[in-house]
């Protein structure tokens, strides 16, 4: 009897999670304005070559040519996908040199100076014990190779105190580098300098008030909107009031039901989206940012 009674108490906090869990998915659902699924036009890429996707990025003034990367236990490469027709048509890898895989999450770009600088978070802490993570920077890519040229090691503060969480989303914006937590409910939002060294603490810049854990984020080269994938939902937010969550305008909400599991997101040049997910499907959304 003592030990039915021990096993239903060790199984009541899992029960009880799995509650938060579904409320914190479920409750407060946002206005939908569009399906991903229902736009997507690229075929799925080939997994074995390109291992999962957890971060995209779309940089060299090509429209239908991207960058990604796997997540944890996959290779310390870059992955360039070609498309034609609607169709992958090109694969190329570039093993990183300077930096190995750990947990890799998310990539961003900067357009400051004209020419794309690329921007890879090493952010992943699914376990929480992680006191710093990393955000390489990559100074060159080229035939079979990623270099990087500065490595930034950051610490996660709030009030003082480190903060220990999962960090999928990485975007950049007007000189700083900001990362969003997977929280579920909300996300913690943090600023990484990119001017005070090589080592620095990230300070909480506010909260984002979500219904489902955050995997992505992208910020256009205008600057002037940000993309904020979930598991269940992207959100598309007018930054030009500035891009800390206080600040932010939603502009729409495009739902992920069906799209498996999203991780990464990036603006395209004409200011489409494109969306990967973790099982290697590609989606391009035509969200009409252009012409906004």
């Amino acid at each position: 009897m003592l030990k039915r009674i021990s096993g239903i108490f060790c199984l009541l906090p899992a029960f009880v999670s799995c509650v938060i869990w579904k409320q914190a998915e479920t409750s407060e659902r946002p206005r939908v304005d569009g399906y991903i699924t229902e736009l997507a036009e690229k075929t799925v890429f080939d997994t074995e070559k390109a291992p999962e996707s957890s971060g995209i990025e779309n940089i060299f003034g090509d429209a239908d040519y991207f960058i990604t990367h796997g997540d944890s236990f996959c290779p310390s490469s870059l992955y360039g996908l070609g498309f034609e027709d609607g169709k992958v048509s090109r694969y190329d890898e570039f093993r990183l040199k300077g930096a190995l895989q750990f947990d890799w999450e998310d990539l961003a770009s900067s357009f400051d100076n004209g020419e794309p600088t690329l921007y890879l978070g090493d952010i992943g802490d699914n376990f929480r014990f992680r006191t710093r993570k990393s955000v390489h920077i990559i100074s060159k890519i080229e035939e079979g190779r990623a270099i990087v040229g500065r490595s930034i090691r950051f610490r996660c503060v709030r009030d003082g105190k480190t903060v220990y969480s999962d960090t999928e989303a990485l975007f950049y914006f007007k000189g700083s580098l900001y990362v969003l937590t997977k929280n579920y409910g909300h996300a913690l939002m943090f600023r990484i300098p990119l001017d005070k060294g090589n080592r620095v603490d990230a300070p909480c810049v506010g909260v984002l008030p979500v219904v489902s854990r955050i995997t992505s984020a992208a910020v256009n080269r205008e600057q002037t909107m940000l993309a904020v994938l979930s598991l269940n939902f992207l959100y598309l937010y007018d930054i030009t009031g500035g891009v800390e969550p206080e600040n932010l305008n939603l502009l729409r909400v495009y739902s992920a039901a069906g799209c498996r599991q999203c991780e990464g997101v990036c603006f395209t040049e004409s200011g489409d989206l494109a969306v990967t997910n973790e099982q290697g499907d590609f989606y391009l959304l035509k969200t009409g940012a252009a012409e906004d």
